[in-house]
């Protein structure tokens, strides 16, 4: 049973009657809040991809610029026939022909190439040509190195190959006496590549006859190979 309340002006009011339109603004009120949850929900959507979409470019745009436009001062420059190999103390004047053999301790492909480089110091010597060695590590260690792989040369020094803009090792040069590169051979050569430099040393005048095969020990110190 409904209670019954009197309204304004005396009229009975039913209370089931009165509580109706309440449930309904209640229910109205409801259906305006989710409403604007949901659309709250769209626009913070929208602006998460909107941003995801920025970024996405931003990465594109990058790779794009690192891959395909290299800024100037990223290109790595390397030394080429016709450069100047500028290492110090060296005295490029006293031999015509110099090989340079920029290696380094660490490098397999240096190892794997040793068999090779005993081959190529015996001919230099033979031919009385300087061969050069130069490592990133200390003179100590390089010829330590040296010897345990039988490779005899008649200096060392201790040099960066990134100074003397050689990006890789190793590397041969074949420099002449006023310090310029004349050919370069890199990494572990093959068959064709070893006959080719062994040809580019041809033959020295017997003018050029050595006085005492010079080498440099590790406190850098001349002496001649019969001082061993």
């Amino acid at each position: 049973m409904h209670a019954r309340i009197t309204g304004f002006g005396g009229c009975p009011v039913d209370q089931a009657s009165c509580l109706a339109p309440l449930e309904m603004m209640t229910g109205v009120k409801k259906e305006n809040m989710a409403g604007i949850y949901r659309e709250r929900a769209a626009k913070a959507m929208e602006q998460a991809v909107n941003i995801a979409i920025i970024v996405l470019a931003v990465v594109l745009a990058g790779m794009f610029i690192r891959n395909y436009l290299p800024a100037k001062s990223n290109v790595r420059q390397t030394i080429s026939i016709g450069n100047r190999l500028d290492v110090q103390p060296v005295n490029w004047g006293s031999s015509s022909k110099n090989i340079v053999l920029v290696l380094s301790t660490t490098c397999k492909y240096c190892k794997a190439s040793a068999g090779f480089y005993q081959r190529l110091a015996r001919e230099c010597e033979d031919r009385h040509i300087r061969t050069i060695a130069l490592f990133p590590q200390t003179v100590e260690q390089s010829r330590a190195y040296l010897e345990s792989e039988g490779v005899r040369v008649t200096e060392i020094w201790q040099a960066e190959p990134g100074k003397l803009k050689v990006q890789g090792t190793p590397t041969v040069l074949l420099v002449d006496n006023n310090c310029v590169v004349q050919h370069v051979w890199t990494g572990k050569l093959p068959a064709n590549q070893e006959k080719d430099l062994l040809a580019t040393l041809g033959s020295q005048p017997l003018a050029l006859a050595r006085v005492g095969h010079v080498r440099f020990m590790a406190t850098g110190g001349p002496y001649t190979a019969g001082d061993e």
